[in-house]
């Protein structure tokens, strides 16, 4: 049994003073919490943070029934190992669902990113939006175990998780600045040798608070929605000359239409080192997959790319996956690929190297033509069903919606489609014989040639991309084929994100998608053996069915024979 020392417990229960606008509940969450990064202070033998644990016990005390635990473990000044197992068991028992703080970046990532750094003595280091501290704590322990002197500072704008990030640095002993306030916000002129910024995913500001917290930054932004690359516009302010950032964003910023000025920038002022694309699944509270994107001040002549997608540790279930950091970071460091600024230019400074990856293969295509010198681009209605819920018709008009879900194995059966109020203005929309459609926005890409189409007027929806080949110059099927081979679809994903939901850029579909166009007469010959194998498929596959329908009904069948 181990007590703590009189001065950090003097100290943290100084930070455990509650403004009186507080409730009562907030004042015993904060306690509880607090209770907890004293228990496991006192239980660790070697003084190191079990992230696993903290991440597995913070969810039970917080979202647990907690008043007992309060009566009974507030005040303690002494745990042993037999109490904290209880501890562990009362909060299990009384556990509820929670997701996952946003803040809890996971400990894979964040030894990552301090290789990444590569901090030296007498450095300082800044976490833009430190939440409850755990960075900081990771950090300090590394440090102290290669006896570096390093500077250790944090910015959180909310109060509870600055008070615990204090009391979690104050009880380890670690030398440290903890702000409580907004660092968008923050004029103090603080600079630091090193930083991270983990930006909060998807936030939305007002068009009053936008102008006022991207003042100075406007001409670079053409939508609100790219609030993630606000974030590290303010945090390279707080960074030295000569110093690094590293950000942990979502990968729709590196390849996003709105995000291109603030990329262009970044690259103009050779201010962006590397990207590294990581693998999904790695945080708890989102299933979208994010970047590294590494920033230092010293004239970056292109862009370091790394696919660290499979560099990952498997755990028993893909919640547990970790990334292979010391992999990734000498991957990082001797293989990464370098893109030059030009080459960057000429792509919309995207920071996807998707976007790059097929240039090899492009230069080697044979018959190649841009897909818009033999087929029109057009969009869908950009209304999904849900959008057209209101125009649903009971009785059978002239008009129907096309959906995502309406294409079942390269198959449309248009007599099963949602029938629509009659509107003149979707007419735009409509699909024509010989389309080709490919989705842009679903879990898997689709493709689809239509081909006698009923009598009616077939409205496509949003998240598609339809292709209208010249007949006289490109084979419908023909192109089908391309775009389902593999070729084809490295190409299509080099236009897109990697996600659950994978989402094809349309305007670098447009703009960008090289395909091979052989002679017509060979596309007709290859066309006309595709649809001799898929005809012969789809025969099998009912003669199949048939066969299943007697094998199910056969014992049946016995019986009504013996009758």
């Amino acid at each position: 049994m181990r007590y703590l020392d009189d001065v950090a417990l003097s100290k943290i229960s100084n930070k455990l003073f509650i403004p009186a606008s507080m409730n009562e509940s907030y004042e015993k969450n904060l306690k509880i919490e607090l209770c907890y990064l004293l228990w496991k202070r006192t239980t660790d033998s070697k003084g190191f943070y079990n992230d696993l644990l903290y991440k597995k016990v913070l969810e039970k005390i917080l979202y647990g029934k907690s008043d007992d635990l309060f009566d009974t473990i507030i005040g303690e000044e002494v745990f042993d190992e037999e109490s904290c197992v209880s501890l562990a068991n009362e909060i299990e028992k009384n556990k509820r669902s929670h997701k996952y703080e946003e803040d809890l970046c996971p400990v894979s990532i964040i030894e990552a990113v301090k290789k990444l750094l590569d901090i030296n003595s007498n450095e300082s280091f800044c976490d833009f939006g430190c939440g409850s501290g755990k960075l900081l704590l990771n950090f300090s322990q590394s440090f102290r175990m290669s006896e570096k002197n390093v500077s250790l500072n944090g910015y959180e704008i909310n109060y509870d998780k600055s008070v615990v990030a204090e009391c979690l640095l104050e009880m380890n002993k670690v030398c440290y600045s903890i702000k409580n306030q907004d660092f968008l916000q923050n004029n103090d002129n603080c600079k630091f040798d090193k930083g991270f910024v983990f930006p909060p995913f998807g936030i939305r500001y007002s068009i009053e608070q936008w102008d006022k917290l991207a003042a100075g930054y406007r001409d670079l932004f053409t939508s609100r929605i790219e609030t993630e690359l606000l974030f590290i516009f303010k945090a390279l302010e707080h960074i030295k000359e000569n110093g690094k950032l590293i950000a942990l964003v979502p990968t729709g910023p590196a390849f996003r239409k709105s995000a291109e000025k603030a990329r262009k920038y970044f690259c103009e002022k050779k201010l962006i080192e590397g990207v590294i694309s990581l693998p999904g699944g790695l945080l708890d509270f989102t299933a979208i997959p994010v970047d590294l994107w590494i920033f230092s001040k010293k004239n970056n002549n292109g862009i370091k790319f790394l696919n660290a997608s499979g560099m990952k540790i498997k755990g028993k279930s893909p919640r547990d996956n970790q990334l292979d950091y010391e992999k990734t970071f000498s991957e990082y460091m001797e293989n990464s690929e370098i893109i030059d600024s030009l080459k960057i230019a000429e792509y919309d400074y995207s920071f996807s190297q998707n976007a790059y990856s097929m240039s090899e293969f492009l230069s080697k295509i044979p018959n190649p033509v841009h897909i818009t010198d033999v087929c029109k681009i057009e969009k869908g209605s950009q209304y999904t069903i849900s959008r057209f819920k209101d125009q649903i018709s009971d009785t059978k008009t002239n008009y129907q919606i096309l959906t995502i879900a309406s294409i079942q194995n390269e198959i449309v059966d248009f007599d099963s489609l949602p029938f629509i109020q009659e509107d003149e203005k979707l007419l735009k929309f409509k699909l024509e014989e010989n389309d080709i459609i490919v989705t842009s926005k679903s879990t898997v890409i689709k493709t689809f040639v239509a081909q006698n189409l009923p009598e009616r007027n077939i409205i496509v929806s949003g998240g598609m991309i339809i292709i209208r080949p010249d007949l006289n110059k490109i084979n419908p099927t023909y192109l089908k084929m391309f775009l389902d081979s593999e070729i084809g679809r490295k190409e299509l994903n080099s236009f897109s994100n990697v996600s659950l939901i994978i989402t094809i850029s349309q305007s670098l579909f447009k703009d960008r998608m090289i395909i091979p166009c052989p002679p017509l007469e060979k596309q007709n010959d290859l066309a006309d053996n595709y649809n001799n194998l898929l005809w012969m498929i789809n025969a099998m596959n009912k003669q199949i069915s048939e066969m299943n329908d007697q094998l199910s009904n056969m014992f049946e069948e016995s019986l009504e024979e013996s009758e």
